[in-house]
């Protein structure tokens, strides 16, 4: 592209040549200027040193004409000669004569060709000795009687004329330069760098553009090559930051969706230890409200991405009081949260109802609000403004303190999949916000400052009916909203007996441990649901709820101001993941074991645990237990810390958890925290190992696993299954993907690598039949995808564990 341009303008010249060429010319001119000004000035200057010569040999003052003339008349020579003598000392001449016109022609006949002319002066120069020589004639009564002549030597001084032409020279010339170089950067720089910068429209070059440079033209077709590799590397870009944010908004879902399946597994887990029919009722009672939120939560997340990239249906507008609707956000907003501390405050001016489709608008509206409450802490202040505009439109106005969106923000906040330091939620709110008020034809826009807070501001279509005056379904503060429109669960005191024999038994030998005894729980996670159920685990036992202490946090900041707490408590249950605003369980553990070695640290999360294994064991914690975590597993901790606090050592409590003999692991506790421990170990035997590179198959494994009471450990990759491959033992029943990703061996080699290590028990769960792999004759089976029941060992784990 560039040798085309070029190659079609063979006439230009390069900016080398055409700077040589100007600035060689000129320096011609500059010479040709001084050197007619030192021409001129040296002339002037001979003209002004004879002009001044002249003026001076043809002066005499009249006392010495009338004592020339009186000596003269009486031919008195030697009183001539004492005139000539004092002339002489008292000035610079250089020769004088004073007489008849013969002795002064006898005088010149050596100096100089000058004529001598009766009754006028005259003068001559000497260019031989460069003297100056003046005849002045002595007229009396209207007679030459004698000459004086005069001889001076010329001076080589610079006349002041000569002075001032040399500067007028010297100022012409530094005004020649100046222009001449700004003639030389206006035609050939900056001309054509207008030219090239006038080619650029935003991140677009024109081609249409010639130069009167060489250079500028290689430059142009440079510019114009990259310009060709930019829009390629930048749809790359693109395409890669689709993909990216795909990834992101997939792992956020997944995130988000396993909330109700925790919640799920909990409840059932709870419900089936008790044989109380009540109590049970009351349990579902509490529990489908949360549960039911959990899963809209995540039903609306789906519905945002597949609304944000689909055209906006029709409307279904109606006439609609806004008090109604804001009070209906209100309660969706409010109803479910009691550690919310939020002031409402309204100042509605509006008079007519809108012109809208009102369940939009209460998506609107939700959105906003939710969006505040999250930023502002769920602590501060929301308020409410209407005003008409032009008897056509309402503009309202939600505004929160405690919040600021810094300005360069405001125009990209409603982009999609923008998030400002969101804890959750796809980033898509405001964009569906904006969709939606513009399909009602009305506009958004957000203002923000540091001492008000923020401020959402959107117009809605008015209608011409009044709407209802009244505020009283309009309540004034978020525990209002909770009070008055919180499903509550009537509490039953009565205890049911426990059915199941495993938790039953473990149940009595940790009271017989308890006996006077009392255990201090802490637990610190941000489901305020998940938190309940923990606690219900032990309020299901009136004895076990008298001698062990549950305290709980929403967050590590707020766990770790209180010291006392966590200084007289046994076992810290610590969540890993707090949002994006709160510091995260990895980063917290290593705090608390520090200021609290004694306390037994438990990394809890709905996570695979074992996937972050060696994180967690960086950190210095006792034990990991994924989510969610079962009565059984609850009374089996509880027990073991019993145990340990009754041996004071943390070995004791770790050793019933793990598989390995006391001979090889004496410590567990010190090979959790030391971080050249080149295998991470298990705080339990695992029923089963996966190794599987899809996360949404190996979640579908935990699921069906914790269903049947079953602990497995999962990785993704070869190198993930090295960290703890020396301590799985060898029966333990192996189930590879054939095809993974970014994975150092794929799943024939891993099996192979595991049979030649003595494992016994190895399955290929693949997509692939039998007859295509042709797996080794080791291969006990090739299975599918689906969670293995058949072929796990379920009912003599349930009986080891059991004994």
């Amino acid at each position: 592209m560039g040798t085309d341009l070029v190659s079609s303008s063979p006439q230009k010249k390069s900016i080398v040549w055409i700077s040589v060429v100007f600035f060689l010319s000129l320096i011609i001119i500059q010479t040709t200027l001084i050197t007619f000004a030192i021409i001129i000035g040296l002339k002037l200057q001979k003209q002004e040193v004879i002009n001044r010569a002249a003026s001076f040999v043809n002066f005499i003052d009249n006392n010495t004409k009338e004592e020339i003339i009186l000596q003269v008349i009486s031919n008195n020579y030697q009183a001539l000669e004492f005139i000539k003598f004092n002339i002489l000392a008292h000035s610079n001449l250089t020769g004088l004569a004073i007489g008849n016109k013969k002795v002064i022609a006898n005088w010149l006949a050596d100096r100089a060709q000058c004529q001598i002319i009766n009754h006028q002066s005259t003068t001559c120069h000497n260019e031989k000795t460069n003297t100056f020589i003046g005849i002045n004639p002595i007229i009396y009564n209207n007679k030459t009687v004698a000459y004086v002549a005069k001889e001076i030597a010329l001076p080589l001084e610079i006349g002041s004329n000569s002075v001032f032409w040399l500067c007028i020279t010297i100022i012409i010339t530094f005004l020649v330069n100046i222009n001449g170089i700004l003639f030389f950067y206006k035609k050939y720089v900056i001309h054509d760098i207008n030219k090239l910068v006038n080619t650029f429209d935003g991140l677009h070059i024109k081609k249409t553009t010639t130069f009167n440079v060489l250079e500028y033209n290689i430059v142009y077709d440079k510019l114009l090559e990259f310009q060709a590799n930019l829009n390629k590397a930048n749809r790359k870009i693109a395409k890669a930051r689709s993909y990216h944010t795909m990834v992101q908004t997939t792992q956020m879902l997944a995130h988000d969706v396993r909330k109700p399946f925790t919640l799920l597994n909990t409840v059932i887990e709870l419900i089936s230890s008790i044989d109380n029919i009540y109590e049970i009722k009351s349990i579902l009672k509490k529990s489908i409200t949360p549960i039911h939120a959990a899963l809209d939560n995540v039903n609306s997340m789906i519905q945002d991405i597949m609304e944000i990239g689909n055209p906006q249906p029709p409307l279904a507008q109606k006439k609609t009081d806004l008090k109604k609707i804001l009070h209906q956000a209100l309660i969706e907003q409010f109803r479910y949260n009691d550690n919310l501390t939020v002031d409402l405050t309204y100042n509605l001016q509006h008079s007519h109802k809108l012109n809208i489709d009102p369940n939009r608008i209460i998506r609107v509206l939700s959105n906003i609000i939710s969006n505040a409450i999250e930023h502002m802490g769920g602590t501060g202040n929301i308020w409410f403004l209407s005003k008409e505009i032009d008897n056509s439109w309402m503009e309202i106005t939600i505004g929160n303190s405690n919040s600021y969106v810094p300005r360069e923000f405001f125009s990209k906040i409603f982009d999609p999949f923008f998030s400002l330091n969101k804890n959750n939620g796809t980033g898509l709110g405001l964009a569906i916000t904006r969709k939606i008020i513009e399909a009602h034809g009305g506009q958004i826009s957000v203002t923000s400052t540091k001492e008000s807070g923020t401020e959402f501001i959107f117009t809605l279509p008015i209608t011409d009916e009044l709407s209802v005056q009244t505020m009283e379904n309009l309540l004034c503060s978020s525990q209002d909203y909770y009070t008055h429109y919180a499903i509550k669960a009537s509490e039953n005191s009565s205890n049911p007996p426990l059915t199941q024999h495993n938790d039953q038994k473990i149940e009595t030998e940790l009271c017989k441990k308890l006996n006077q005894r009392q255990l201090q729980i802490v637990i610190i996670d941000d489901e305020p649901v998940y938190r309940d159920y923990i606690r219900e685990y032990i309020s299901t036992s009136s004895y076990l709820s008298q001698h062990i202490v549950i305290d709980v946090f929403d967050t590590t900041e707020q766990a770790l101001r209180h010291e006392a707490v966590l200084r007289q408590s046994n076992i810290i249950i610590l969540d890993i993941d707090f949002g994006n605003n709160y510091m995260s369980g990895l980063t917290a553990a290593p705090i608390i074991k520090a200021h609290y070695p004694s306390t037994i640290l438990c990394i809890h999360s709905n996570r695979y645990a074992l996937e972050l294994q060696r994180k967690i064991s960086e950190t210095g914690a006792d034990l990991s237990i994924p989510k969610p975590m079962t009565r059984t597993h609850l009374l089996k901790l509880l027990d073991s810390i019993c145990q340990a606090t009754s041996a004071n050592t943390t070995a004791s409590l770790l050793q019933p958890l793990t598989t390995y003999p006391k001979s090889t692991t004496p410590n567990l506790k010190a090979q959790l925290t030391n971080p050249l421990s080149q295998t991470i170990p298990f705080y339990f035997q695992p029923d089963f190992v996966q190794v599987e590179d899809d996360s949404l198959i190996r979640t579908c494994w935990e699921i069906n696993a914790s269903q049947y009471n079953l602990k497995g450990v999962a990785y993704a990759s070869y190198q993930q299954l090295q960290t703890t491959l020396p301590n799985i033992p060898t029966d333990t029943p192996v189930f590879i993907d054939v095809h993974l990703l970014n994975s150092e061996k794929d799943g024939l080699q891993i099996a192979e690598e595991l049979h030649e290590r003595g494992f016994t028990d190895l399955y290929l769960s693949t997509g692939n039949s039998e007859h295509e792999l042709s797996p080794p004759s080791w291969i006990k089976r090739v299975i599918g995808k689906d969670f293995p029941i058949a072929y796990l060992r379920y009912g003599q784990k349930n009986t080891a564990q059991t004994n």
